[in-house]
């Protein structure tokens, strides 16, 4: 079996033109050039209250750095001098968005979330009767 490469098609296309006409052609669609260029390394921290994610970006342009959370997710896109880069992140257990707290400095973003409250033990008294 053999796996379907949609990208393979347009190189195919393109070297079909480029050899039809004896020019070449390149095509840089609005879409690949917003197409991620690197992934900066993550850290993921678990503790008992909450969950910390660490990246090193130095160099980014804090007006186009986005962090999004969502179930067990964080989502941190951005630019820098060297491109574009987007990370997904799965967490290790379920988080409360609305606690989320993003903090760049000296080219590393870290992002705390607390857990969700489902996550969090609850102690419960025991009654003797």
């Amino acid at each position: 079996m053999i796996n379907w490469e949609p990208l393979d098609e347009l190189t195919w296309l393109r070297e079909s033109v480029n050899r039809m006409t004896g020019r070449v052609v390149m095509v840089r669609t609005r879409a690949a050039a917003q197409m991620p260029s690197w992934a900066p390394p993550v850290e993921v921290f678990e503790t008992a209250g909450e969950v910390l994610v660490r990246i090193r970006i130095p160099g980014v342009d804090t007006q186009t750095l986005r962090v999004e959370v969502w179930g067990n997710r964080v989502a941190i896109k951005g630019e820098a001098t060297h491109g574009v880069f987007r990370r997904v992140v799965l967490l290790p257990v379920a988080v409360d968005p609305s606690t989320g707290r993003a903090v760049y400095r000296h080219g590393l973003l870290e992002v705390r979330i607390g857990k969700s409250q489902q996550i969090k033990p609850h102690m419960v008294t025991v009654e003797v009767g």
